[in-house]
């Protein structure tokens, strides 16, 4: 994979899944047995548990967005 597709995904990550409130793009982007190195307490494992924090901190959080400038 070149750097530019790498860029097009972490792009696609932060504009549509973060600020978009898209989810279903993290089951398309993501592997579904991602390894978060970092977990919230009682994160459940994989990809259902890092969806879940998002959704949690987008609870929290409703107008979150990102913007990707560099």
């Amino acid at each position: 994979m070149s750097a530019q597709e790498n860029k097009a995904i972490v792009r696609r990550l932060y504009e549509e899944a973060i600020s978009q409130n898209k989810p279903e793009v993290f089951d398309e982007i993501m592997s579904a047995d991602i390894v978060d190195h970092a977990p919230f307490p009682d994160q459940a494992p994989g990809l259902e548990g890092f969806k879940g924090v998002f959704a949690m901190v987008l609870s929290a959080f409703p107008d979150y967005h990102s913007t990707v400038e560099d």
